[in-house]
Formats: C-alpha cells, sequence, structure tokens
C-alpha cells in the first residue's frame, strides 16, 4: 500500500513574483532619476506595462528600462509614452523549469523527513504535474499536507543567491 499524489507546481506565481520584482526595480530606478511615469501595472504573470513616460525624459526612460529589463524582458513601445514589457519565451521556459526542479527537491527533502522508505517524486509528462508516490504511508490527508505546505512556503525565486528570508524582504522592501 502507501498513498500516490498527482500535483500541480503553480509556475505562474513564480513568474509573477519575477515579474513584480522587475517592475519594481524599475520604479526604483526611474524615481532615482527623477522619471515620474503616470503608471506601472503587472498585466500577467509574463508581461507588464509603463504609461506616461514624459516624452522629453522617453530616451533616458529606454536606457534605464534596458539596463533592467533587456536581459529577459522585450520592450514593446505603445502610443503615448507607453510601454509593455514581456518576458522573453526562453526565460519563461527556464523559471518554469527551475520552479520545478526547486519543487522536486523540496518535496523529496519533506517527505524523506517524515521517513517514507523510497519515495518517488517524477514528472509527468513534461509540464508542471509531479506524481509523488509513498509508499508505506497510508494518512492521505497528512500527505497532502505535507506537500502543500511545500508549495506555500518554498516557491519562490532567488536571484540573488543563498540568503535568509529577512536579508531577501530587506533587498525589496
Amino acid at each position: 500500500g502507501g498513498v500516490q499524489l498527482v500535483m500541480r507546481v503553480n509556475t505562474d506565481d513564480a513568474l509573477m513574483t519575477s515579474t513584480t520584482s522587475v517592475s519594481e526595480q524599475l520604479r526604483e530606478s526611474l524615481k532615482t532619476s527623477g522619471i515620474t511615469p503616470a503608471a506601472i501595472t503587472v498585466l500577467a504573470p509574463t508581461a507588464f506595462r509603463v504609461e506616461g513616460v514624459p516624452q522629453a525624459n522617453d530616451a533616458q526612460f529606454r536606457s534605464a528600462a534596458d539596463e533592467i529589463t533587456a536581459t529577459n524582458y522585450n520592450r514593446n513601445p505603445l502610443a503615448g509614452g507607453s510601454y509593455e514589457f514581456t518576458m522573453k519565451p526562453l526565460i519563461e521556459r527556464a523559471l518554469r523549469e527551475q520552479t520545478v526542479e526547486q519543487a522536486m527537491q523540496t518535496i523529496d527533502r519533506r517527505v524523506n523527513e517524515l521517513g517514507v522508505t523510497e519515495p518517488t517524486i517524477a514528472r509527468q509528462g513534461n509540464g508542471d504535474q509531479l506524481i509523488v508516490q509513498m509508499p508505506g504511508l497510508t494518512d492521505v490527508a497528512r500527505a497532502k499536507d505535507i506537500i502543500r505546505s511545500t508549495a506555500l512556503l518554498e516557491f519562490r525565486l532567488v536571484e540573488a543567491g543563498p540568503s535568509s528570508k529577512e536579508e531577501l524582504l530587506k533587498q525589496y522592501n
């Protein structure tokens, strides 16, 4: 006997965290440069928009934006001093992949801490679904709790390298 669970890793959360972080970094950089756009809005896990960039600051804005966003986002001009930034497909795939890998490692650690002998954690297909098999464990509710808490606690992107939660929060206010 044992428990087998199929779960989906919410990779959109990781993308949303990344996009929100980049839009906030851009906001701070613009504030430092004395450029005040009308609005910076996160539209989706992989896109944000900057509206109302003053015409006089356009070149300076593009330069500041490229410094922060060019590696991971495409910048598309819209009418009226607005720009849309969309995550590059290659970056999106890499972040989704990294998030699923982190989830697998975390679940593996948690399941091993439980003392489950020979658990199996595998991807289903090539997407964001995982199959977790825990032979010998009969409490399905307990198994779900452990894995659910994993999802809430561990799915975060850390681009700054290993660090404590407090240090990371300090960096991003």
